[in-house]
């Protein structure tokens, strides 16, 4: 008799459905377990006469249970039997699997089923031969839980199984069909329309809201514009010329001038002043050059000159503004009213904005 190599006996062992690990065995001692294996294997499929006494056959039995349910499906599925156990999970499906193999073994010439080719197995074809009994069952459990029919769906239910002793046994599938209610999915349009009506209004009222908001803030900025105005007026008339806006952007150039030469200061060195040199209306001419230390004097000089300017300036305008009071009262009575309703408006508007803003998503909630 030929002796066979370690790889072809593994070949044969696989394509038996027979199991080719050895654990430690290594060499020789390893073949030996392959061939005998092999040996026995081919005595339970009938291909080779067995001794009589049924021993060999009897450890060809054994030796299936050592096989683990990924290998026992790869069996099944080389002889192109139905590896689906419906119910059945854990030892009790490792045992229907054992014995079609077994009936396969003992009858090798029995009607075989074909393999169910759903979408579940499909998926899961690449993992055969995986050592994870858990996704074999999973896996399993997906493949049996889909029937289908050449005229309609069957949704296959799972409460209504019966699981019997017989592993062979197919479940009873009810044909449920999907509930669907005229009547709610009409009422749901109809909330979705409200819904649709409600958000169209709320939006059209917030924009006439802020347009009327911002048309409000308008009328009241040209009223206090136009008191300004009459301030300025009155200043003119009482021969006061330059602003506070004039004195402090005057202020604001020579402080700027002021700390530039302090973080470049050093001491006798000649700089040009633009500051000054407009200060003194010499915008002609060419910029006054002076030491840096003068420079300083200067600004300060000219400093302290303006915010005297300005104080007096303030004085002038209460003395104008309590003449132009007295003369214009009914006006400035007037202007003072408009604006404080103005106001009043604003905030009412304003507090109508935040409102509808803070209601808008409960109602959304409420109609959903």
């Amino acid at each position: 008799m030929k002796t066979l190599s370690i790889s072809e006996l593994k070949d044969a062992l696989t394509a038996l459905g027979v199991s080719t690990v050895t654990g430690s065995l290594r060499g020789e001692a390893r073949r030996d377990e392959l061939a005998k294996r092999l040996h026995q294997a081919r005595v339970a499929s009938g291909q080779v006469a067995g001794s009589g006494d049924g021993n060999e056959g009897e450890a060809a039995t054994q030796g299936l249970d050592k096989l683990s349910l990924s290998e026992l499906r790869s069996a099944l599925e080389l002889r192109q039997i139905s590896t689906q156990t419906p119910g059945l999970k854990g030892e009790a499906r490792r045992h229907a699997l054992i014995q079609r193999l077994m009936n396969a073994y003992s009858n090798p010439h029995t009607q075989r089923g074909r393999i169910n080719t759903d979408v579940a197995d499909e998926a899961g074809s690449g993992r055969v031969g995986s050592s994870d009994e858990e996704v074999d069952e999973t896996k399993s459990e997906a493949s049996s839980s889909v029937y289908s029919t050449t005229t309609d769906f069957i949704f296959y239910d799972s409460l209504s199984t019966k699981r019997g002793a017989d592993p062979e046994l197919q479940p009873t599938a009810n044909a449920l069909t999907p509930q669907l209610s005229f009547t709610k999915l009409k009422r749901g349009t109809s909330e979705a329309q409200i819904d649709t009506k409600w958000t169209e209004s709320s939006d059209n009222s917030v924009e006439h809201l802020q347009r009327e908001l911002f048309e409000l803030r308008t009328k009241l900025h040209t009223a206090r514009q136009e008191q300004q105005r009459l301030v300025d007026q009155s200043l003119k008339k009482a021969g006061i010329q330059p602003s506070l806006s004039e004195i402090s952007t005057k202020l604001q150039a020579l402080e700027r001038e002021r700390r530039r030469l302090q973080e470049n200061y050093f001491g006798h060195e000649l700089v040009k002043c633009e500051v000054l040199s407009s200060a003194n209306n010499n915008l002609n001419s060419q910029f006054l050059e002076l030491l840096q230390e003068d420079a300083l004097v200067l600004i300060e000089n000219h400093q302290d000159a303006l915010k005297r300017l300005a104080e007096r300036t303030k004085e002038a305008m209460a003395v104008a503004k309590f003449q132009a009071v007295e003369i214009e009262t009914g006006m400035c009575t007037s202007a003072r009213q408009e604006e404080h309703n103005l106001l009043e408006q604003i905030g009412f508007i304003e507090s109508s904005l935040s409102s509808t803003a803070d209601l808008s998503p409960k109602c959304r909630e409420n109609s959903s």
